[in-house]
């Protein structure tokens, strides 16, 4: 959906070293700009594409990822401000009683764990919970 709109709106596509040219080639022909990084490392990529966006200005940074690049920026202190949503619902396949709603926990993918913040705003948009806050130093 992004790389369809890429030339109305400004699109940043960051890959790694083994980033197929073929690929790379598709999205910049849809107007998506391609930032590549040449290092192996995911963490060094991660920091280079960070120390790239703040050449750029862009201070503001959405990371909508599961709990491995969450836990990525947690783990390396890139994380200023939290806003964690989570819709009302039970996790799992089946929904009832109490043992139900603690075995579907059993077994949900590990999140990863924030590190300390203090909360500013708590919100309930459209019925979902938003809890923000800025991430305490020291």
């Amino acid at each position: 959906q992004l790389v369809r709109t890429a030339r109305e709106w400004p699109l940043l596509v960051a890959v790694g070293p083994a980033a197929d040219p073929a690929r790379v080639a598709v999205l910049e022909a849809a107007g998506a700009e391609v930032w590549r990084s040449e290092a192996d490392n995911p963490r060094e990529r991660l920091i280079a594409l960070l120390a790239e966006l703040g050449q750029r200005r862009h201070t503001n940074l959405l990371v909508e990822g599961g709990a491995e690049i969450l836990n990525t920026f947690f783990r390396e202190d890139l994380t200023d401000e939290i806003w964690a949503f989570t819709a009302a619902k039970v996790f799992g396949e089946r929904e009832g009683t109490a043992a139900d709603t603690c075995e579907s926990l059993a077994t949900a993918p590990h999140l990863p764990e924030p590190p300390p913040m203090v909360v500013e705003q708590v919100l309930y948009p459209g019925g979902d919970l938003l809890v923000r806050g800025v991430v305490r130093r020291g």
